[in-house]
């Protein structure tokens, strides 16, 4: 690495990073970006500064919420829009016990552990219940018959009020439109003899990290769907 003297006297590394090549040498034989990995966790002010910025995005909620989305389409397959469907199916309650959180906790994710089918969404405590009996029916049977064996005032019904709707039935539901409207939107594509994603983007005017995401999975919302179906020259009920 060859050294310089700036205009302020110190001396300014030259040269070609060893990390990357191409790339112009920042310090300790590093291009920038490198560099700045190896100095916001080797060094007392680089570590500060992270765990600043960090502690920042959990205080306004960004850091949260993302972590939230990337598990959420992870280990489940969902889109925060399908997550939201069956909280509405379910009127925002647990689909076994029908009570509403009292915190800001959303509720959990419970899926078929031999299938990964999505079956609903519970209460951490219902969720918690589910996995202690191990998803085993005989397991929950035996545990109701000992309750009312031995529970002469059981308060079983003071969720009643709220009947519970069919949570796999809304499941299929969503999941058909979604796929309903990527079959039309390829068929659609294809017959517009649009290739990629930017032809796409230039035909509609919807940027291509939306046009990504579409193509993906996640099903747009009404407008952008009036705006696709408005490029490509057909009605909505044609995307629908």
């Amino acid at each position: 690495m060859r050294r310089k003297k700036g205009a302020s006297g110190k001396f300014i590394p030259t040269g070609k990073a060893l990390c990357h090549p191409r790339r112009q040498v920042h310090g300790r034989n590093l291009c920038d970006s490198c560099y700045q990995a190896w100095y916001s966790k080797n060094t007392e002010k680089g570590l500060k500064n992270s765990k600043n910025r960090y502690s920042k995005r959990l205080r306004t909620g960004a850091a949260s919420k993302f972590n939230w989305k990337y598990r959420l389409k992870r280990r489940f397959g969902l889109t925060e829009l399908e997550f939201l469907s069956v909280l509405e199916v379910q009127n925002s309650r647990c689909a076994i016990c029908f009570s509403k959180s009292k915190t800001n906790r959303k509720l959990s994710v419970d899926p078929d552990h031999s299938t990964g089918k999505v079956r609903g969404l519970l209460c951490d405590t219902c969720n918690r219940g589910l996995g202690f009996f191990q998803d085993n029916v005989s397991l929950l049977l035996s545990a109701i018959k000992y309750l009312k064996n031995h529970n002469s005032k059981a308060n079983n019904d003071r969720f009643l009020p709220y009947k519970q709707k069919s949570i796999d039935k809304a499941m299929v539901a969503v999941m058909d439109q979604i796929d309903s409207f990527r079959k039309n939107y390829f068929e659609i594509k294809e017959k517009l003899g649009l290739k990629t994603q930017k032809d796409v983007s230039a035909r509609t005017g919807i940027n291509v990290r939306q046009i990504s995401k579409i193509e993906g999975g996640q099903k747009p919302r009404y407008s952008t769907i009036k705006k696709l179906a408005d490029g490509f020259g057909v009605p909505v009920s044609n995307l629908i």
